[in-house]
């Protein structure tokens, strides 16, 4: 029996890696087929100067040689991947790792400083909220105000009324969207017969909510952690663009607007990494459809 599961666990742990490497190398395929199908890839503003159109022409063609048809660059682009190798920026003319760490070092600070605040005030809020019943109308329609509002939209709103900061912004994405679920996971959790029992004994709601709930529905609020991360990511290209941070949105965006295929590629790959990482993680426990309003 022990071997059994012990072979049962490996061929899905294996199944789940071929899995993750498999979305991975769509993804960087995908980004080097628009990036290299969207017009003017191989063209250069000095084409545009008869001056010095004859260099240009010259220097553009050969990088298209180099560059090869969009199925050689795939392959050779993941094979690069597969040695460690991220390439060199076209627009910087610099290693793709020395842009990279610095920016995803800056990203992931960002998305701790917003998930711990967003989670303090979700879980205060559903505590609150499940207990006492006129709280969770009011804060319910908080929170869908605040998921109706284009995360665009709230940054523009900070940053004409010098309020708060990106921080502040994602913050109130992810306790609004984890609210929801966070709600509807403690008010099932009340009711349940054990927790009954110590409310009719005269227990306080908070060693209630301590002694019982909380430690019950530690693995539902692990999976929505992962959850968690994947609105974080979501958002983090917006916030970092608008508010001008150093990060790999802001990174990824640029690479995307001045056509720097090999940083796309490592920046798209590093968003992909966390969203993958992080829906698998979040398939480890119960699905959320159950909590689904």
């Amino acid at each position: 029996m022990c071997v059994t599961s012990v072979r049962a666990w490996t061929g899905i742990a294996t199944g789940r890696l071929c899995r993750f490497i498999a979305i991975l190398a769509a993804v960087a395929a995908l980004t080097i087929v628009l990036v290299r199908c969207a017009p003017g890839y191989f063209s250069d503003e000095r084409l545009l100067d008869y001056q010095h159109y004859a260099v240009a022409s010259t220097e553009v063609h050969h990088a298209r040689d180099i560059a090869g048809s969009t199925g050689q660059q795939i392959f050779n682009t993941l094979v690069a991947l597969s040695h460690g190798d991220l390439g060199r920026s076209r627009e910087f003319d610099i290693p793709v790792s020395e842009l990279v760490a610095p920016r995803a070092k800056n990203s992931a600070i960002l998305m701790c400083k917003s998930m711990l605040l967003g989670w303090a005030i979700a879980v205060t809020a559903a505590c609150l909220g499940a207990s006492r019943r006129i709280l969770d109308v009011s804060s319910a329609g908080i929170a869908s105000l605040a998921l109706a509002i284009p995360c665009s939209a709230m940054v523009t709103l900070s940053l004409v009324l010098d309020v708060g900061g990106p921080v502040l912004v994602m913050t109130v994405l992810i306790a609004a969207r984890d609210f929801k679920y966070l709600v509807k996971i403690v008010e099932k959790t009340l009711f349940d017969s054990h927790v009954l029992q110590a409310r009719a004994h005269g227990i306080s709601d908070w060693n209630i909510l301590r002694a019982h709930v909380l430690p019950s529905i530690a693995p539902d609020l692990a999976a929505l952690g992962m959850l968690s991360i994947i609105a974080g990511v979501g958002v983090l290209v917006p916030v970092e663009v608008l508010f001008n941070l150093s990060g790999i949105g802001q990174l990824a965006w640029n690479a995307a607007m001045n056509r720097d295929l090999p940083v796309l590629v490592c920046s798209t790959l590093i968003i992909a990494t966390v969203f993958t990482a992080a829906e698998v993680a979040s398939n480890l426990h119960h699905p959320w459809s159950q909590y689904e309003a």
